[in-house]
């Protein structure tokens, strides 16, 4: 079945409600499918679900499937290339019912991995009204009970339901196959029936759309075998089993056109009911009356037979000795089962098996096709399969007869007794039959095979057992199991023998063993503690220099041990002590009145340690620089070097008493880091501390007058004590008002931590509203409490609007408070007049451009004027000009609201591919605003960061107005309107109001009004609100400039070059997009990093560039993918000379993370300082758990559990 995809031509194929078929907890249906291209298209869809193929303008992967739940609020994705147009694939979808709902797709027998995104369902549902008419061909539809997996998806993978075996075509519900002429619908349930919906005209002759023959569509009957015989034109035979009662056959028939009916005995047939064919046969009748005019009947005679047996059972079989030479006894079956294993001898011929079998009435037998009658002599070389059909040829059973031959193993004795290291090689390779032998160990930690021998490799006992587990004709053989003892191997260790002149260090020994492998090394094993023999004892360098001479080295133990297969004998080896020109040098240590100091450490080198005594202590030093450290109790240490010649050397050192103290104390809150009393002799330098305030306080100072928390007082004179002050943290909150209100309480607070600011009020100003404040906050009066930060909050302030309003932003910018927007992720609405994305209006323009290629919905918001409607007595039409440019999931709605009354949709805005200009127009009934005071409308943007809005000449005008109108003039900035910053008045309709006249102060000029109207003097007779507009003068110098470029990887969002600009002005803002793929905004020139930006000008011009960064992606995926996840973000974008975030490779049960494909071994990384792209995946391997324990009365030496690869060695316990 063909669909084009015309909407002109709109084809659909509806099935009738199949629920009620469904057995379990899963739905499925398979079908043949042919996409003609790629497409966003539905294949299928039913209440609150949808399947589509997609492309790449869907904003999905090209030729992927999505399956869209609005019930249960889930999507979920197929990779790409899941589908191949121009190609016939096999689909089938399994769903389950239960909560919650999840497909599973099999194409061509394959499980696809699909995904889910994520998104609201019902959103999902309705931006798929973007979906275009499905183009392509379905072949061969069918509905099935319950679930399919992956066997059963494989198995009807292009196959015909009459091909299938029974208990997969028993579980089929309808099946569509499509088929030319009257019958294309094999309806196995009987009940089931496909309308066909198509305007094409030629959808007639020879296609499925044929119109039907007969009024009678339908007959299906319990019991029934296959489908109805036709005899003739109106006679039809249907075959019942052989143990129907053809007295009561229950059946049911369906009419052909709605309009007509099918009857039975006189009676409309509407359900199933009994049929009566005692007498052979049973007679329907099809009616359908009046139908233009003439009424028709159709006949159709049902005769009936039942079929033959349905036992299809080998009922004996027989195979003897005489007839089959080799055969080890006589084969006599009353019982046969589906598989019959025949022992013989070596000596069996194979190629000739003579039996003979017995079967039910009238079954046939077959083998490989062929019929087969007994007795019967064929080859046995390979397995017989006996084919065994019923009298009614449709039921049949499968019977095997196999061969069994004995199999024996042939190995002689090995060594019973192996050395650690050792290998048994030369092992027999097969078994008598010729069949290959599997070897294994019952203590691979001992003796383990290495695919061509075994190899000792540890200490103990081990049974080698070779096994043979039969194949074909030939039974398993008995295993053959050989005990073999593993001994340790000798080897030794020994330190390395010593030269070093005298006085010098005795460091560390190092160590050498012989008797090793050459593929072992200990050098890390635990080996036994070793020491220098002086006077037959252990040596201790305490004892002071070892003198001049030959010393052995001597193990502290001498007796062997054992160390993974080895047995370890310690060997001693030997240090020799040479002369060396060594000078003496002579330390005295005395306190500052000359008195000896006695017991006094002298550390030389940080290896000597002597003590003083009441004279000079000397100590022999080879020439060179020497340090030593000299310190005593109650005394300043001394720290110096001392050169040593070739001449002795006197040193005398004066050790100053520790007389003096330092306190640092704390006044307030907070505490010191440090030491906080310090005992000094007169001009040490006293260790730093540090002032660190509790939580709601802050450091003050010292009360010597030192700001830094952080001291280190040096050479201290005297005792002293210092204070560390605290105070408890003050912190400011500053409130401000725009245009249009004030504030009322104390708008510059100054609130301690933790405690309650005093309640300031946002107060609307006449003809103004309040809107919000900048944090969010709704409420007029705020009360800001538990201040723990500074704070500086805004309140947004609007001014009511007298209508007509016609707004063409030539001279609005930037926006005025009174037009409201929000943004969300750095969204924002400018005024502007260069192109966004290529595209621009006339002259200045309204724009909203999200500035982040991020994925996902954002919303941004705008707010006009509210209108005052008081004397408005019609409609009020809304009209703009616009350019939308949005995809799939985009949506602009405009929206009116009334004082008290929530939101109404006024009109969507629609997409335009082509970017043209398109004129928006939408009318505000009377009634719904009649007794209120005004109307506001809202612009509400939704769609994700690359698409992009535009709009301009903006009126809201009034059908008419009646009474008094108003008028509302003000001031922003360099001027005034008669004398003050704002005019309010009133007027009759169509009488001219105030003169208004618009004055610029020093420095400023007038540039005209928001409306347009560009003379300083007005009188309106049309309620209005306008700004009188003003600009910096050029004359009189002075001024400065602001000036924002960028490179070519960007733009510039707002007004470029600002001129004639005074010291204390605020620039207008400005914003850097980035407009090449791969890169982001990250710095401007000048080092700020807002974005966006806006300058108050100081006393010279500013000049900056914005710097755009590349971004990098990082990738990360697992090999196999079942062996282990990432944790983290799979898919990063970083800009140049950044780090990414942490992602750890985390193995799965049973697996285990190797490495990283670029060689990095730990699982957890970060990519720094990245500099290009990275994509890295993390390799996992099976492993396996040992874990070692013991009862009572043991221990375990050596690691007790341990994570091993598949056919790795643990490490010896």
């Amino acid at each position: 079945l063909h669909f084009g995809g015309d909407s002109e031509e709109d084809e659909q194929l509806v099935f009738s409600d199949l629920a009620r078929e469904i057995v379990g907890t899963s739905f499925s249906f398979d079908m043949m499918l042919k996409l003609d291209h790629a497409q966003f298209a539905p294949i299928c869809q039913a209440k609150d679900f949808v399947m589509l193929a997609c492309d790449v303008e869907s904003g999905f992967p090209e030729n992927s499937v999505v399956f869209a739940y609005a019930g249960t609020k889930t999507v979920y994705l197929s990779p790409g290339a899941t589908l191949e147009p121009g190609k016939w694939q096999h689909i089938a979808v399994d769903q389950t019912l239960s909560d919650p709902v999840r497909p599973r797709l099999f194409v061509d027998g394959k499980l696809v991995d699909l995904v889910s995104v994520g998104q609201d369902g019902r959103s999902s549902m309705r931006n798929f009204r973007a979906m275009y008419l499905f183009e392509g061909a379905i072949d061969n539809l069918r509905f099935w009970k319950d679930y399919i997996d992956s066997d059963i998806a494989r198995a009807i993978a292009y196959t015909k339901t009459l091909d299938l075996p029974g208990y997969l075509s028993g579980n089929v519900i309808a099946d569509f196959s499509m088929n030319e002429g009257f019958s294309n619908t094999a309806l196995l349930s009987g009940e089931h029936y496909a309308l066909v919906q198509s305007r094409r005209t030629e959808a007639g002759i020879g296609s499925i759309w044929q119109s039907k023959r007969h009024l009678i569509r339908g007959i299906a009957f319990d019991g029934q075998v296959g489908e109805l015989k036709k005899l003739s034109e109106n006679r039809f035979l249907a075959t019942f089993t052989a143990d129907t009662d053809l007295k009561d056959v229950r059946g049911v028939a369906y009419p052909t056109f709605s309009r007509g009916s099918v009857s039975y005995n006189g009676k409309e047939i509407k359900e199933k009911i009994p049929f009566d064919f005692s007498d052979g046969s049973v007679m329907l009748y099809g009616t359908m009356i009046g139908y233009y005019g003439e009424n028709f009947l159709d006949t159709v005679k049902i005769y009936a037979e039942k079929e033959p047996s349905a036992a299809c059972d080998m009922l004996s079989f027989a195979a003897v000795v005489s007839d089959n030479p080799g055969l080890n006894a006589d084969v006599l079956l009353r019982t046969v089962p589906s598989t019959v294993v025949l022992p013989v001898s070596e000596a069996f011929n194979a190629s000739t098996l003579t039996f003979s079998f017995t079967l039910s009435d009238g079954a046939v037998a077959s083998v490989a096709g062929k019929s087969i009658q007994s007795p019967i002599t064929l080859s046995v070389d390979a397995p017989i399969l006996i084919k065994v059909q019923a009298a009614n040829r449709r039921s049949e059973a499968y019977y095997s007869i196999s061969l069994s031959k004995k199999n024996s193993i042939i190995w002689p004795l090995p060594p019973t007794q192996l050395f650690y290291g050792d290998s048994i090689m030369g092992l027999p390779l097969r078994s008598s039959a010729g069949l290959p032998i599997v070897y294994t160990s019952d203590n691979p930690n001992v003796i383990a095979y290495t695919g061509n021998g075994f190899r000792a490799i540890g200490v103990g006992n081990a049974t080698l057992i070779a096994h043979q587990p039969g194949e074909g004709r030939y039974e398993s053989a008995e295993p053959v199991r050989h005990t073999v003892e593993v001994l340790p191997r000798q080897a030794y260790i020994a330190p390395r023998d010593m030269m070093v002149g005298y006085g010098a260090p005795i460091d560390d020994f190092d160590f050498y063993y012989t008797g090793l492998l050459p593929y072992d090394d200990l050098q890390q094993a635990l080996h036994p503690e070793y020491h220098v023999v002086k006077n037959g004892g252990a040596w201790s360098p305490s004892e002071g220099v070892l003198p001049v001479g030959e010393y052995a080295i001597e193990p502290a133990q001498q007796q062997p041990y054992r160390v993974y297969g080895y047995e370890i004998t310690p060997r001693n080896g030997k240090v020799i002590v040479r002369a060396s020109q060594a000078v003496t040098l002579s330390v005295s240590v005395v306190d500052e009145s000359n008195a000896p100091l006695s017991g006094a450490r002298i550390e030389i080198d940080s290896i000597l340690t002597l003590y003083s005594g009441v004279g000079s202590t000397e100590v022999d030093l080879l020439a060179g620089v020497h340090s030593y450290i000299i310190s005593l109790d109650g005394y300043a240490p001394a720290v110096s070097r001392v050169e040593i010649t070739d001449v002795p050397v006197e040193v005398k050192v004066v050790l100053k008493r520790r007389n003096l103290t330092l306190t640092y104390a704390v006044e307030g809150g907070g505490t010191i880091e440090g030491y906080r009393q310090q005992e000094l002799a007169k001009g040490e330098d006293a260790g730093p501390v540090f002032a660190l305030p509790s939580e709601g306080c802050v450091f003050v100072g010292w009360d010597d007058g030192d700001k830094n928390p952080t001291r280190q007082d040096r050479g201290v004179q005297e005792s002293r004590v210092f204070k560390a002050r605290f105070e408890k943290a003050v912190f400011p909150l500053t409130y401000a008002a725009t245009l249009g209100g004030s504030i009322s309480g104390e708008a510059a607070q100054s609130v301690a931590y933790k405690e309650a600011g005093t309640e300031v009020i946002a107060t609307p100003d006449a003809g103004g509203y309040f809107i919000e404040w900048s944090d969010g906050k709704k409420t007029m009066n705020r009360k800001d409490e538990n201040i723990q930060r500074s704070g500086e909050y805004t309140a947004f302030f609007g001014r009511e609007v007298s209508l007509p309003y016609v707004q063409h932003f030539e001279t609005l910018n930037p926006l005025p408070a009174f037009m409201y927007a929000k943004g969300q992720n750095g969204a924002s609405w400018h005024v502007t007049s260069e192109a966004v994305r290529g595209y621009t209006l006339d002259g200045r323009f309204l724009a909203i451009e999200n500035p982040k290629d991020a994925v996902g919905n954002f919303s941004t918001e705008l707010y006009t004027p509210r209108f005052g409607v008081r004397n408005v007595d019609g409609e009020v039409a809304v009209e703009f000009d616009y350019i939308f440019y949005g995809v799939l999931r985009t949506q602009v709605v405009v929206y009116y609201q009334v004082e008290g009354a929530a939101p109404v949709r006024l009109g969507e805005l629609s997409k335009d591919p082509d970017r043209k200009v398109t004129h928006f127009s939408g009318r505000i009934p009377n009634a719904a605003f009649t007794g209120k005071p005004w109307v506001q409308l809202s612009l509400r943007y939704y769609g994700p960061s690359h698409e992009w809005l535009c709009v301009d000449n903006l009126s809201v005008t009034p059908s008419s107005v009646a009474g008094n109108v108003q008028l509302n003039y003000y001031v922003t900035k360099g001027g005034t309107v008669n004398g003050g910053l704002r005019v309010n008045a009133t007027t009759e309709v169509g009488i001219e109001g105030p003169k208004i006249t618009a004055v610029a102060e020093v420095g400023w000029e007038f540039a005209g009004w928001s409306d347009g109207f560009v003379a300083p003097e007005r009188r309106d007779r049309e309620g209005t609100t306008v700004e009188a507009l003003f600009t910096p003068s050029l004359i009189g110098g002075g001024l400065h400039s602001l000036s924002y470029k960028v490179d070519e990887n960007g733009r510039i969002a707002g007004v470029s070059h600002q001129s004639g600009l005074k010291s204390g002005d605020k620039g207008l803002p400005v914003m850097a997009v980035a407009t090449v793929a791969g890169y982001h905004f990250a710095r401007w020139s000048d080092g700020n990093t807002s974005n966006p930006r806006v300058d108050i000008v100081a006393n010279a011009d500013v000049n900056v560039s914005a710097i755009f960064s590349k971004l990098f992606t990082l990738t990360y995926a697992v090999t196999p993918s079942d062996g282990g996840v990432i944790l983290g973000e799979i898919a990063q974008q970083v800009p140049f000379g950044e780090d990414g975030s942490r992602v750890v490779a985390e193995p799965k049960a049973g697996y285990h993370f190797v490495a990283w494909s670029d060689g990095d071994v730990q699982a957890e990384r970060t990519d720094r300082k990245v500099r290009s792209d990275v994509a890295v995946t993390a390799h996992f391997a099976q492993q396996y758990t040992l874990v070692y324990s013991t009862g009572r009365g043991g221990m375990i030496e050596g690691q007790t559990e341990q994570q091993l690869a598949p056919g790795a060695f643990g490490a010896a316990v």
